[in-house]
């Protein structure tokens, strides 16, 4: 969440800043920039290196019309400097290609001409590659510059301490895990700072100095972003609070072991917090649910957070739009006063103590996205109706909430009716959970879903062929209910986009012709103790991008066709075990299958020698079968990495190879059963 929704943020406030000032060049009247402004920046060009596209615009008589080039509308000096890399942006946003990133990026040196350019207020060389070159300290001589960002942009080593001169600087980013400070006694000067960005900056040599204290000395701060900076230990508390002005305050992914500290919660302005991914301990404080302007909290993954849910979410929360509190100890049942909410969007409490059931007054959330309270200890149903549907403008239960997550709870009775009528859910996740009865007929219809996750219920009742209108559908996973009944073609009829298939620990019997074509192409597919047989389906023949692969129990016997050991080189796992095959496996087994993982053909009735046994292994299950010989005495050649074997209860016989005690990282090896000798 942290990473797809605010760093993407920021991106499109650089890439739309770009947009704006090619704009302004282009539409503005034509202004005659100053000659030694222009000199500087040819000089300045001529340390650089880039495609020959990239500054191509750097050629006539006035700068002013240079692509990333500003100047004031009357002196015509040069004001902005902004040779960010666009495509790294398109990159995040659209998918851009790395020779499209190459074409705009730059690197090179910074020459100090750009100290001629006296009016500069912004620089922007963002998202480049200098290579780990330092940050010049000659920056800290622009005595004009209002914004500043250096992200990303491939310099290393010592932020220099020169920067503390930039007196009118109000926006600083300097995001890049090459970078390092030794203190921060030189962020004092920068008395104008609001936004200020050290992502991934290694802060270590501070953490255990008053460096909340250093920053309190910018009463203009309005956004601090110091992710994953390698702070440790306690949040410090300054004797008095001058952040009266802050909005947004990132400190995730550090390592603090520090309660949350008061402070924070008398921040009235205060719009957006992350301390998620630390070691924070002790209660939530319950004043952060009364801070007027918050719309964002991140205190996940802190895992030892408390609050009791009843208290936390009794009042408060006027403006939250995102609340993650999860992997924490809250405890506690949900209030139906979380139903006051009414702004959030998203909603994880995922990995939990949370107890209870779910309260119907989460139908007032009509904003709400997503909705993750799974691993918790909710027990109940969920609710058979909605609350506050007429105050929702469509009139519909939960119309924008895109993911349903409750997977890994104790919740029992059946699958409520109002869940089938969320017309923008793409996921649905209620696994291992008790629910029982049907599955609804009508799920068919959410013509969004994309994932539906139903494993290791108690639903019963057939697969409704209404699922095979689901065109959207990448994930299914009805797995370990008690679900019975015919599966046809139609059942799947376009699920073209079908890339995880698990239908394994039910009764179903696969119904299709002998000249079927499933309309997808699956990564993983699971269908234990379904009958297929009485052979290998042929049209598994298609399936040439599987890496997963469960067919045991599934009422097949005969001999394995050729073509089966070509089926793809993707695969990793394959449990075959439990049916009746026959015949002879290749001997070697197929390079195709040198790169598996797990391999499970035990119960069945195959026979003849053991194969030779290809590199890459972990797992070999061929016990209970008709495999007869000597074990090859250089068995453990290419089986470094095997951590189970068994052979059992086969018809093998001779001396047990030596070379079996090489294979280092085996924790079992089970050759019982057989008429082996040796110890």
């Amino acid at each position: 969440m942290r990473t797809s929704s605010i760093q993407k943020m920021l991106i499109l406030l650089v890439y739309y800043g770009f947009l704006f000032l090619n704009y302004v060049n282009r539409n503005a009247v034509a202004i005659e920039c100053l000659a030694s402004d222009q000199e500087a920046l040819l000089d300045f060009k001529n340390g650089l290196q880039y495609s020959h596209n990239r500054l191509s615009s750097w050629r006539n008589t006035n700068c002013c019309q240079w692509q990333g080039i500003r100047c004031d509308n009357v002196t015509g000096a040069v004001v902005a400097v902004d040779l960010h890399n666009p495509s790294h942006v398109e990159f995040w946003l659209f998918d851009s290609s790395p020779s499209k990133n190459e074409m705009w990026n730059i690197s090179g040196e910074l020459r100090p001409s750009l100290m001629k350019l006296k009016s500069l207020r912004h620089l922007d060389l963002s998202f480049n590659t200098f290579s780990g070159i330092p940050i010049p300290k000659f920056l800290g001589s622009l005595m004009h510059l209002q914004y500043l960002n250096l992200s990303k942009a491939g310099f290393a080593g010592l932020i220099p301490p020169h920067l503390g001169n930039l007196s009118h600087l109000q926006s600083l980013g300097l995001a890049d895990y090459s970078l390092h400070v030794e203190n921060l006694e030189w962020v004092a000067g920068l008395v104008s700072l609001k936004h200020f960005t050290m992502d991934g900056v290694n802060l270590s040599s501070v953490a255990t100095t008053d460096w909340v204290s250093a920053l309190n000395q910018l009463p203009s701060l309005m956004k601090l972003h110091l992710s994953s900076c390698q702070l440790f230990g306690q949040i410090p508390s300054p004797p008095s609070l001058n952040l009266t002005s802050l909005s947004v305050i990132d400190l995730s992914f550090n390592k603090f072991s520090s309660m949350i500290p008061d402070w924070l919660v008398n921040i009235n302005t205060l719009q957006h917090v992350d301390i998620s991914n630390n070691d924070l301990h002790g209660k939530i404080p319950l004043g952060l649910r009364d801070l007027p302007n918050l719309q964002y909290l991140n205190l996940g993954n802190n895992e030892n957070l408390k609050a009791s849910c009843s208290q936390l979410l009794m009042k408060g929360w006027e403006r939250i739009q995102v609340l993650d509190l999860s992997i924490n100890k809250l405890h506690g049942r949900l209030p139906s006063s979380i139903g006051n909410l009414t702004y959030l969007t998203y909603l994880d409490l995922h990995d939990n103590a949370i107890e209870g059931g779910i309260p119907s007054s989460i139908g007032q959330l009509c904003n709400l996205n997503i909705i993750d309270l799974s691993r918790n200890k909710m027990t109940g149903t969920l609710p058979e109706f909605l609350l506050g549907i007429q105050n929702c403008p469509s009139r519909k239960p939960l119309p924008n909430l895109v993911y349903f997550i409750m997977s890994y709870n104790q919740l029992h009775g059946k699958i409520p009716d109002w869940l089938v009528q969320l017309e923008s859910l793409a996921g649905i996740d209620l696994a291992r959970n008790q629910l029982e009865g049907p599955i609804p007929f009508s799920l068919g219809s959410l013509q969004n879903l994309i994932t539906l996750i139903l494993e290791r219920n108690q639903l019963n009742g057939t697969l409704p062929k209404s699922l095979g209108q689901l065109s959207k559908l990448s994930r299914l996973d009805v797995s370990s209910n008690q679900l019975t009944g015919m599966v046809s073609e139609d059942h799947f009829s376009k699920l073209s986009k079908l890339n995880f298939l698990h239908m394994s620990s039910n009764s179903f019997t696969i119904n299709v012709s002998a000249n079927w074509l499933p309309p997808f192409q699956v990564y993983s597919l699971r269908m234990g103790s379904c009958a297929l047989g009485p052979s290998i389906p042929p049209w598994l023949i298609s399936q040439t991008n599987l890496r997963e692969l469960v067919f045991y129990n599934a009422s097949i016997l005969g001999f394995i066709p050729n073509w089966f050991w070509n089926i793809s080189s993707d695969l990793t796992f394959l449990n075959m075990s439990h049916n009746e095959l026959q015949g002879r496996l290749p001997n070697p087994l197929p390079r195709a299958f040198s790169s598996n993982h797990m391999i499970d053909l035990s119960f069945n009735l195959l026979e003849g020698p053991l194969p030779v046994i290809t590199p890459g292994f972990y797992l070999l299950d061929l016990s209970h079968n008709l495999f007869s010989g000597e074990i090859p005495l250089n068995i453990s050649q290419h089986m470094h990495y095997v951590g189970y074997l068994s052979l059992s209860h086969n018809q093998l016989h001779g001396e047990i190879p030596l070379s079996l005690g090489e294979m280092y990282l085996v924790t079992v090896i089970n050759l019982s059963n057989n008429n082996l000798t040796g110890t």
